[in-house]
Order: structure tokens, then sequence, then C-alpha cells
């Protein structure tokens, strides 16, 4: 009887631990404060583009202002187109006296001026022949002695282009006329664009035409 007792008393014990055990609430854990000195996280804003270096803007390379060229003449002389360029120079980036046979013209000559003696014109005339132009001519006596003649032409046209090509190649070829009348005076003159009304009453000459700036250093 007594060992009937106990077994049953043993049986309630176990079904009460069992018990306890299955509805008990599970160990929270004690939340631990961050120290004050560390910054809290912060997420970041998906939404936000990411700058790329593509989207970073450069700085735009300075663009050479561009150049107006003029002919200003005829001068009555020399002398008076020397006054004029003295008067025109300040406003320009470029001025030249150029002279000009009157017509009727025999015909287009391109050229290069005289250099100071005939090793220069020599070796100039070299180069021109390494760059490719064959038609050259050294000129030894005269008024035009150490210049290099390039060519001679029926027309203008051709003749300025001539003269342009070779003012492409780096030889400041000039395209002139080859009259058998007198010879007027001329002011070539680069100027920037916004200074051109200004030149105009300085140069004090009845004619003012256009240049193609490639044509002359």
């Amino acid at each position: 009887m007594l060992i009937r007792a106990l077994i049953v008393l043993l049986l309630v014990l176990n079904i009460g631990v069992a018990t306890w055990w299955l509805n008990r609430a599970p160990p929270q854990a004690a939340p631990v404060a961050a120290p004050s000195s560390v910054p809290p996280l912060q997420l970041v804003d998906q939404s936000r583009p990411v700058p790329t270096a593509a989207a970073v803007p450069t700085p735009e390379a300075p663009v050479a202002a561009p150049e107006l060229c003029v002919s200003y003449g005829p001068f009555a002389s020399a002398g008076a187109a020397a006054e004029a360029r003295q008067r025109m120079r300040p406003l320009s980036e470029r001025v030249r006296i150029r002279e000009l046979a009157a017509g009727p013209y025999r015909g287009w000559k391109v050229w290069l001026p005289p250099y100071p003696g005939a090793e220069e014109v020599e070796a100039v005339s070299a180069r021109v022949a390494a760059a490719g132009f064959s038609d050259r001519f050294v000129v030894r006596d005269g008024r035009d002695a150490n210049s290099l003649a390039l060519g001679r032409f029926a027309s203008e046209a051709p003749a300025r282009q001539h003269a342009a090509a070779l003012v492409a190649a780096g030889f400041p070829a000039r395209a002139e006329p080859i009259g058998t009348g007198p010879v007027s005076h001329w002011l070539d003159v680069a100027v920037r664009p916004g200074n051109a009304p200004r030149l105009r009453p300085l140069a004090a000459a009845p004619e003012a035409r256009e240049l193609d700036c490639a044509t002359w250093p």
C-alpha cells in the first residue's frame, strides 16, 4: 500500500515538472546599450544617384578667337601704305604691305619673297622639294634675288589654290599677278571681327576686299 502511494506521488511530480517546462517563457537577453561615442548606423538612400566619373563635367578647352582678313587699298605710294599700317597696327593681329601690279595681267605667280642670303633660300628650296612640290626655281639676280619662284599660272584661281597648298604645308607662299602697268600698294590685315569696323576709317583707303586668311602667313 505504501509503495503504491510513492509511485503515484512520483508520477504526479514528473507530470508537474514536465508541464512547467513546456509552459515556461523563453529567456530574454538584456539589451546592451551602445557607447555614447559610437555614431548610430544610417542606411544608404538607394534612390540617390551615385556620381560616376562620366557624370563629372570636364572643363572645355579654350577656343582660339577667329580672324578676319581684309585687304585695303590701293594707296598712292608705299609711304602712304606705311603710314596707314602704323595707324592700324594697334588693332591688328597681323598686317603687311603688298605690291600689286596694275593690269592687264600676263598671268599669276606663286613665290616666296627674298631671303637674307643664298644659303637660306637653298635650304627652303630643299624643304619645299621634300614636301612634294617640284615646281620651284631660286632667283639669283635682280630685284627679287634670293627669292623662290614656285610656279606661274594663266589665271588667279589656280595660283591661289597652289599658294594655299604651300601655306598648308608650312611655307609662306604668295599668289600675285604679273602685270605690265604701274604698281599699286595694298595693306593686308588680319583682325578680330569685332575690331574690323574700326579699321576702315584708319585705313582711309578707297577699297576693302576680304581675303582668305590661309593664303598668307
